[in-house]
This record gives structure tokens, sequence and C-alpha cells, in this order.
């Protein structure tokens, strides 16, 4: 996330930013991790929405992948979904990662609850996540 390697441990991580720092970042599932084959070599990846709290008033949301190789599950990099949007679902289709969610309408403020659906579309090439256009 932010080109920082984290490791989740059943889902979550948490890390100081600083050593000795009391000031901690929480990184964690949003929901369940979903399947299907992002790197077309016909078995399944795992696509995942993490939620990261640093601390301060944002809560940060990301998509990534888990690439299996066939013996390991290989982290991607993760993608910005946004700040403090509402979340909704992670999907695989035709080697796709669909990321669904709500943000605010443009000059809304932070108080207003997101309302406008969006959608991400990733994919896995050449050894990482992109977005992609909407197919």
């Amino acid at each position: 996330i932010e080109n920082e390697l984290v490791t989740l441990v059943d889902g979550k991580s948490e890390t100081a930013f600083e050593p000795g720092s009391a000031i901690t970042m929480i990184t964690e599932m949003f929901n369940p991790p979903v399947f299907g084959d992002l790197d077309n070599d016909g078995d399944e990846d795992a696509g995942i929405m993490l939620v990261v709290q640093s601390g301060g008033t944002g809560t940060f949301y990301y998509a990534a992948a888990a690439i299996h190789d066939g013996e390991a599950w290989l982290g991607t990099n993760a993608i910005l979904l946004g700040d403090r949007i509402a979340p909704q679902t992670i999907e695989i289709h035709d080697g796709t990662l669909v990321a669904n969610y709500a943000v605010r309408k443009p000059g809304e403020p932070f108080a207003t609850s997101p309302s406008l659906g969006v959608s991400k579309y990733m994919e896995f090439m050449n050894g990482k996540l992109a977005e992609i256009e909407q197919q």
C-alpha cells in the first residue's frame, strides 16, 4: 500500500508509523476475498478490498489481489479507491477485478454520506494490478 509492504495475518496488519511510535496503521480486509482467475493461468486468484486507518480522520479503502502461482499466494500492489467512501462489493469477472463503492458528489463535504455509485476496473498485467477503463 502506497509502496509499503503490508503483510496480513488472519486478514489484519497493525504496524507503528515509526519505530517506537504510539501511532499505528491498521490495515484489514473489508470483506472476505472473492475468487477468480486474474492472471489467465487457469487457477483461482483472490481479489480483496482493504481498509486502512492511520490514526488521523481518514479511512482509506484500497483494492488488491493475491495471485496464486501454484504453490503460494503473492500479494499485488493496492489501488486507492478513496477516503471515507461507502464500499459495497468486489468481484472478479472474466479476468477483471471490479470494486463497487459510493463516493460523494463533487463539492460535497465529508459530513455528507456518499451517494454516488461508482466502479473501478483493474487487471493484473506485467506483474502488477493496474486500473483500466470500464469495459
